[in-house]
C-alpha cells in the first residue's frame, strides 16, 4: 500500500508538473485534462496513504485486543485450578487455610499447597521470607526494616511483618535509635504460625 501511495503521488505531481508545461504547448483544454488526471493520482495517492493508516492501526488493535483477551484467559485459567485445588483439601487442611493470622494458598498448577502469610493489608508474604526475616530478629528486638535497600522484596518484607506485630501489639514501635521492640515474642511468633 505504501508502494501505491508513492506511485500515484508520483504520477500526480508528474501530470500536474506536466499541465504547466502543456498549457503553453498544446493548449489550454489539453493542460486542464492533464492537471484533472493529476488530480485524480493525488486523490488516489492519499487514499492508498489512508488505507495504509487504516490498515496498521487495525493490526496494532488486533494485537493488542488478543493480549489482552489471552490475560483474561489466563487469569480465568487460574483461577479455575485453584478452585479445584480447595476442592480437593482435607477437612484438616481446610481447617488450617479458617484460621485467622495464617492461610494456605494454592498456586495454579502446583501438586503440594505454597503456604503463605496473610498480613494485615492482605498482602500474602511466602512464609519461607517470614521465617528468614525472623531468624535475623533477636530476642528482644525485630531486625531494623533499614537493614534492606529501600524497594527490595526483603525489606518490603520486614515492613510488612514489623507492621503486623506492632498493629497487633506483639512489638512496640522502633525509635530512631531502635528497631521495633518484642512486646509478646511467643504470642507474635505463633500469630504468623512461627511458634513453638
Amino acid at each position: 500500500m505504501i508502494l501505491e501511495f508513492a506511485i500515484f503521488g508520483a504520477l500526480s505531481i508528474a501530470c500536474l508538473t506536466a499541465s504547466q508545461q502543456v498549457m503553453v504547448d498544446l493548449g489550454r483544454n489539453f493542460a486542464l485534462a492533464l492537471a484533472g488526471i493529476g488530480t485524480v493520482f493525488g486523490a488516489a495517492s492519499i487514499y492508498a496513504l489512508g488505507e495504509t493508516i487504516l490498515h496498521a492501526c487495525t493490526r496494532l488493535w488486533k494485537e493488542w485486543n488478543a493480549g489482552s483477551v489471552a490475560g483474561e484467559i489466563a487469569r480465568v485459567n487460574a483461577q479455575a485450578a485453584f478452585i479445584r485445588q480447595v476442592a480437593s483439601l482435607t477437612p484438616e487442611q481446610l481447617a488450617f487455610v479458617g484460621r485467622v493470622k495464617a492461610t494456605v494458598v494454592l498456586e495454579p498448577g502446583s501438586i503440594e499447597p505454597e503456604q503463605c502469610i496473610l498480613l494485615g493489608n492482605n498482602e500474602l508474604i511466602l512464609r519461607q521470607e517470614v521465617r528468614d526475616f525472623i531468624q535475623r530478629c533477636d530476642e528482644v528486638y525485630l531486625c531494623p526494616v533499614s537493614r534492606w535497600s529501600e524497594g527490595t522484596e526483603q525489606r518490603h518484607v520486614a515492613e510488612l511483618v514489623t507492621a503486623f506485630m506492632v498493629k497487633n501489639q506483639y512489638a512496640e514501635t522502633a525509635t530512631s535509635r531502635y528497631a521495633a521492640k518484642w512486646l509478646l515474642r511467643e504470642a507474635g511468633l505463633k500469630a504468623i504460625g512461627e511458634g513453638v
